[in-house]
């Protein structure tokens, strides 16, 4: 098993490691039939390899340490980044894709949309700290 990518982020808590899970921008992470929402066959794809690599890494984590020398490593969080954000427009997705990542805070399903919001803040915060 071969995660797309595999992150760490340090902060005062220390650093946390996250695999990233990513499905195009023109795939929908859910669908809406009526007045039912659920999650789209890629993102349940997505989802389910998510899974895996998070258990596989959590039974390798002396060798992911070890051998591979991560240092600190431990069992890390899931992120699938699928769709463009466009599913945002429809409240019921909306409000179903917001309970879905706060009833999952270890496998968050985020649009390239999102993402890309996320580093121009960043960006452009590091632009005013920066000054003149």
């Amino acid at each position: 098993m071969i995660p797309d990518y595999v992150m760490a982020g340090a902060n005062s808590d220390g650093v946390s490691w996250y695999i990233l899970e990513l499905k195009g921008a023109n795939h929908n992470g859910f669908v809406s039939r009526g007045k039912r929402v659920y999650l789209s066959n890629e993102a349940n794809k997505g989802i389910c390899q998510l899974m895996n690599y998070i258990d596989a890494s959590a039974r390798s984590q002396g060798y992911l340490r070890d051998e591979l020398r991560l240092n600190g490593y431990r069992e890390p969080n899931g992120i699938l980044l699928i769709g463009n954000g466009d599913e945002a427009e429809n409240d019921q997705i909306q409000a179903f894709k917001g309970a879905w990542n706060r009833m999952n805070p270890r496998v968050q399903i985020v649009s390239y949309a999102r993402l890309l919001r996320v580093v121009e803040t960043k960006l452009d915060s590091k632009k005013a700290n920066q000054g003149p």
